[in-house]
C-alpha cells in the first residue's frame, strides 16, 4: 500500500516529536529563564531546582551511563562537594545537557550523563 508523502511526511514529523518528548527531562522542575541568565548561560539553556547526587547518578544511568559512579567528572563533582553547594541539571535547546556542581553561583565543575563514542 502506497502512502501519499502529506501523510508519510506527518508521521515521520508525530515520530520525531514523540522521540524529542521521551528524551527531554521533563522530570525535572526548572528555574526561571532570568535565573539561567543570572548564571552567565546562553539564552535557550535552564537550569534545574537542586537535585542531590542520588538524583544525578540515577538519571545518568537512565540516560544510558551504567556506571557513572566510575566517570571522572561525576568523582571530582561527588568528591568536591561542601556545604551549600549545589547539583543541578543544565538543559539547552540546542541538545546539550549536563549535570553542574554551583558554588556561590558559579558552576564550577560539570558531568555529562551519556557515554559517547
Amino acid at each position: 500500500m502506497k502512502m501519499p508523502c502529506k501523510r508519510m511526511s506527518t508521521i515521520v514529523c508525530l515520530i520525531a516529536f514523540l522521540v524529542g518528548c521521551v528524551s527531554t527531562p521533563t522530570h525535572y522542575k526548572f528555574e526561571s529563564e532570568s535565573f539561567s541568565e543570572q548564571m552567565g548561560l546562553q539564552p535557550g539553556c535552564w537550569i534545574s531546582t537542586p537535585l542531590s547526587p542520588a538524583e544525578v547518578v540515577e538519571s545518568s544511568k537512565r540516560d544510558g551511563n551504567p556506571n557513572p559512579e566510575a566517570d571522572g567528572d561525576w568523582i571530582k563533582i561527588d568528591t568536591s562537594l561542601q556545604a551549600g553547594d549545589q547539583l543541578r541539571l543544565v538543559s539547552c535547546s540546542g541538545g546539550g545537557a549536563y549535570y553542574a556542581l554551583i558554588r556561590d553561583n558559579a558552576i564550577m565543575l560539570k558531568f555529562y550523563p551519556m557515554l559517547f563514542d
